[in-house]
């Protein structure tokens, strides 16, 4: 699967990002709590309905990138599990 690097942004609130797995559509979010604080989650898409909502790592983490990154592997996970 292709996964693009994150875009450069300068907010650090938070972001948004999306990707294609498996005939999947996954929209991914992340939102600072905190400085060194950022937490992420994901609605997975399928033929233009949502099949998971708000899914994602039960965690925090360092950067919006690892939380970027963990909310798209929690993603991928939950594909080949339940697609």
């Amino acid at each position: 699967m292709p996964w693009r690097p994150m875009a450069a942004s300068h907010q650090t609130d938070g972001g948004s990002d999306m990707f294609e797995y498996r005939g999947f559509v996954v929209h991914l979010f992340w939102q600072a709590l905190a400085p060194e604080r950022y937490r992420a989650w994901c609605d997975i898409w399928e033929a233009g309905a949502v099949v998971q909502e708000a899914g994602g790592p039960p965690a925090t983490f360092l950067s919006a990138g690892e939380a970027r990154l963990a909310a798209g592997a929690w993603a991928r996970h939950w594909v080949q599990n339940n697609g």
